[in-house]
């Protein structure tokens, strides 16, 4: 979960470089990480049990 959210938010501050609108990207890409960690998680706990 901490890999995604690291992943989406340095490719938002990559983008920030290059983008005017870029603290959009990195509030939705750290969101967008967040909640690909939590289902990533769901997944695993669901097939767990």
């Amino acid at each position: 979960m901490l890999a995604s959210i690291f992943i989406f938010f340095s490719m938002g501050l990559f983008l920030a470089n290059y983008l005017p609108y870029a603290e959009v990207l990195i509030v939705g890409g750290t969101l967008i990480g967040v909640f690909v960690g939590f289902y990533l998680i769901y997944v695993q706990l669901k097939g767990f049990f």
